[in-house]
């Protein structure tokens, strides 16, 4: 359905992904390079230099935990497909697009639960109130969708709600029960 190129493509702006050297690519001061074992920061502008030239590059202690990487978005794949009814979607261009915004959000429910350990509590459904100093924030969000345990584990993070875009037309609307009889008498 979507590959990690997908994602990565779709998303290029939106997350921290482990940033590979690549050989012919111009690099300037102070970028951060990862060549499959360790990390490298350059130390001129409009660097071509190899890895192993110490005037362009400078080894740094650096972690991988730090990116976003492809495994990362292979288990947000799978755990999103697990999840995502494709027949809501048959014949429909947004099919692709939905299913990388729930990939989304389930790769940040991941981070934020990696980030938390055993210490986490779950998924907190959405900001009610917020204030800092004289800024406040509130979201207003329709009873029907914060009460819907299928719908309020999406409200967690913004790729979710998205998400939610995507699915509630397609799964509400309105029926009518006519009554009628049959015409074999």
């Amino acid at each position: 359905m979507i590959t990690v190129d997908d994602f990565k493509q779709y998303f290029k702006r939106d997350f921290p992904y482990l940033p590979y050297y690549i050989e012919g690519k111009a690099y300037f001061l102070g970028d951060e390079v990862y060549d499959g074992i360790n990390f490298y920061q350059s130390l001129i502008d409009s660097n071509l230099l190899p890895l192993n030239n110490t005037t362009g590059w400078k080894l740094i202690n650096s972690s991988e935990d730090e990116y976003i990487q492809d495994e990362d978005i292979e288990k947000a794949i799978d755990e999103a497909e697990l999840n995502f009814n494709k027949d809501l979607f048959d014949g429909c261009p947004d099919r692709r697009i939905a299913l990388l915004y729930l990939t989304a959000f389930y790769l940040v429910i991941d981070i934020k639960n990696g980030m938390a350990g055993i210490s986490s509590n779950g998924y907190a459904a959405f900001t009610a109130s917020k204030s800092v100093g004289n800024v406040s924030e509130s979201y207003g969000l329709p009873q029907s969708i914060v009460s819907n345990p299928n719908y309020a584990l999406y409200l967690d993070n913004g790729y979710g709600k998205k998400y939610l875009t995507y699915i509630v037309p397609r799964t509400s609307g309105f029926f009518y029960v006519s009554r009628g009889g049959t015409t074999i008498g």
